[in-house]
């Protein structure tokens, strides 16, 4: 079973946890759609507050990010603050054993200063507007690139 990871952090937006929480943590196989093993992997340790107030606990930390052939990462807290080292590297471990790393919104924060997005689009995205990532040092071939 295809292994989805969505990493959370401290003042993450309920929003941008919970659409990938109904993408992938919802069991629709009685609608003929695909299951995921999801996991919820912390960034951070012990209880993580949402920008709404509430708290959250993740029942796996960055670890567990090496058995996941998707790692989303969602909107991160602040465009001007870098993610903790330890995420980055997480990521890049990911990412060097095949799993693919999607970002939503300002997510990108947690990897575009990694290797393995394009030096051209690196930085290129800000909240609000259009940008593309491409997770592959080596991709000249753009057409296979899915654009959101």
């Amino acid at each position: 079973m295809h292994t989805v990871a969505l990493v959370v952090f401290d003042r993450i937006s309920p929003f941008e946890m919970a659409v990938p929480c109904e993408v992938f943590g919802t069991d629709r196989s009685d609608m003929g759609l695909p299951n995921y093993r999801f996991v919820v992997c912390a960034a951070e340790e012990g209880l993580l507050r949402t920008d709404a107030g509430f708290g959250i606990v993740a029942s796996h930390g960055l670890t567990e990010l090496r058995h996941a052939q998707t790692v989303v990462i969602p909107g991160w807290r602040d465009v001007e603050e870098d993610p903790p080292a330890e995420l980055v590297e997480a990521l890049q471990r990911s990412y060097q054993s095949g799993a693919r790393i999607v970002s939503l919104c300002s997510g990108d924060r947690a990897i575009r200063n990694t290797y393995f997005v394009h030096e051209e689009e690196k930085g290129r995205h800000r909240f609000g507007q259009a940008g593309r990532y491409v997770l592959g040092a080596h991709l000249n071939d753009l057409s296979s690139v899915s654009y959101v």
